[in-house]
């Protein structure tokens, strides 16, 4: 949910910046986008994968990767 949060408001940011809805602007929203969604999902799986393998992964670790992307601006 917050992605979502994240996406509409750096959507709006674009749109309101920008002439046309065209390719240039899919792209600048994909370059600020694309890394923190992949992120996410990311450490999701991670998690998923570690709870139906029964391992006790490196949660803390895990976490700090994900804070460090998530806490710059999107």
């Amino acid at each position: 949910a917050a992605q979502a949060l994240e996406d509409a408001t750096v959507l709006a940011e674009l749109l309101l910046a920008s002439d046309a809805l065209d390719q240039e602007l899919w792209d600048a929203f994909h370059a600020r986008r694309f890394d923190r969604a992949k992120t996410v999902v990311d450490a999701s799986n991670q998690l998923a994968q570690w709870q139906l393998d029964h391992v006790q992964g490196d949660v803390p670790g895990l976490v700090h990767s994900v804070t460090a992307v998530l806490g710059q601006p999107a």
